[in-house]
């Protein structure tokens, strides 16, 4: 069907209708306005990928902090002047170990399910990647298996190497422990799991941290046996 763009007019409110000025009008709407703003950064999610983003600035600095600390003990005369690196390097090794210590504190309140499954540090991670909780949670369990494993994802799709079987949920323990051979069906039962988590954290708001754990560890037992069974 065909539509004449006359038909559709922009909708006009005039407010003396209502016994209203446009200036009160206008100053109602920028209130509005900036109330959504402050709700959109009021959002836990979105503290958690800020804190996620500084965790990660500091971890870097330390390492480089740690190269120079390195480089500086190869020189065979060292004074006094070494203490102010080695004083930094502590400030900043206490640093991430309190913005760590209030990710799990956020995680705890914010996505409880998500944090027992994957843990309160990989699960802001996966959170941050994601762009916030509910698009996580909105993500199939395929994708959330190699959240964070792009560049792998676009080299396979461009015709080079093989398509990533995981990307940060990698650093699980149940993957990263297990053997090389079973980490793609491992990483494929955690992401399912995280997807029950955090869709439950994001929209039920119920506890079914328990339920996930038992059921992750009876398939993690099958497929430990299946694999056993056929060697």
């Amino acid at each position: 069907a065909n539509y004449r763009k006359e038909e559709y007019k922009e909708i006009e409110i005039d407010p003396s209708a209502y016994g209203f000025s446009k200036d009160i009008l206008w100053k109602a709407s920028l209130i509005l306005s900036e109330k959504k703003v402050k709700e959109e950064l009021g959002r836990m999610d979105l503290q958690i990928i800020q804190m996620v983003k500084s965790l990660d600035e500091l971890i870097k600095f330390l390492n480089l902090l740690s190269e120079r600390e390195s480089e500086w003990k190869k020189l065979s005369f060292q004074d006094k002047s070494i203490q102010i690196l080695l004083n930094l390097k502590k400030v900043v090794e206490e640093s991430i170990e309190d913005m760590e210590e209030e990710i799990k504190e956020r995680m705890s309140s914010t996505a409880p399910n998500l944090s027992k499954i994957a843990g309160h540090i990989l699960g802001a991670r996966l959170i941050a990647l994601a762009g916030g909780i509910e698009k996580l949670a909105r993500a199939p369990s395929s994708k959330i298996q190699i959240l964070g494993a792009e560049k792998a994802l676009f080299r396979y799709k461009s015709g080079r190497g093989t398509p990533p079987k995981h990307g940060i949920i990698f650093q699980h323990p149940l993957i990263h422990k297990a053997k090389v051979e079973l980490r793609g069906k491992v990483a494929r039962l955690l992401a399912n799991e995280i997807s029950m988590a955090v869709k439950a954290d994001a929209f039920t708001k119920r506890d079914i941290s328990e339920e996930l754990k038992e059921r992750l560890e009876r398939k993690m037992k099958e497929l430990l046996s299946t694999c056993d069974g056929s060697q």
